[in-house]
């Protein structure tokens, strides 16, 4: 096994003073643990994610979450999983 150091993306972009246009997750399972440490991006920011979800209990527990932060969400045309989330 290899240790790796790991951060939630809210304390990331907090420390960096970072403000993000587009969030890509790929993150193969994890993908609500991403979401869980991203509750004040969601909140306080409108970039545009776009989520590789790894199975369709996935994707619609990805999708719920982003639509209870205002998202729209679409489909990546041609991919099974892909969300496009954006908010207006």
């Amino acid at each position: 096994s290899i240790q790796v150091n790991a951060i939630c993306l809210d304390d990331y972009i907090n420390q960096n003073k970072i403000v993000p246009n587009v969030i890509k997750v790929d993150v193969e399972g994890a993908e609500k643990l991403v979401l869980e440490g991203a509750s004040s991006v969601l909140h306080d920011f409108n970039a545009v994610w776009i989520i590789s979800t790894h199975s369709s209990e996935l994707f619609d527990e990805c999708k719920d979450i982003m639509k209870c932060y205002g998202y729209s969400v679409e489909t990546l045309e041609g991919f099974h999983h892909e969300l496009i989330c954006k908010k207006y």
